[in-house]
């Protein structure tokens, strides 16, 4: 039999996503305070909200929710050859 390997993750993370892992708070706490944001709440996205507001989203247009109105897209390659001719030409 092979024997069996421990996954370790990348940088030494966790095999699942805690964000809120007890060893991680304070270094988390520090970073948002460096970043400006609210100590008492490191994992809000508060902070962000002054981010989204100077992004001007008006450039963008939005597609239709029922799908009308959209490109209608040629193929990129032409149709493949039929088998009977394959056999055919043999």
């Amino acid at each position: 039999m092979y024997p069996h390997y421990a996954y370790t993750p990348v940088y030494h993370g966790y095999y699942y996503f805690r964000p809120y892992n007890y060893s991680n708070i304070l270094r988390q706490k520090g970073e948002i305070i460096a970043l400006g944001g609210d100590p008492k709440a490191p994992y809000s996205h508060k902070m962000f909200s002054r981010i989204y507001e100077q992004i001007d989203l008006t450039a963008y247009e939005e597609s239709p929710a029922n799908g009308e109105n959209l490109p209608v897209l040629e193929p990129i390659h032409n149709s493949l050859p039929s088998l009977e001719d394959i056999l055919k030409s043999k």
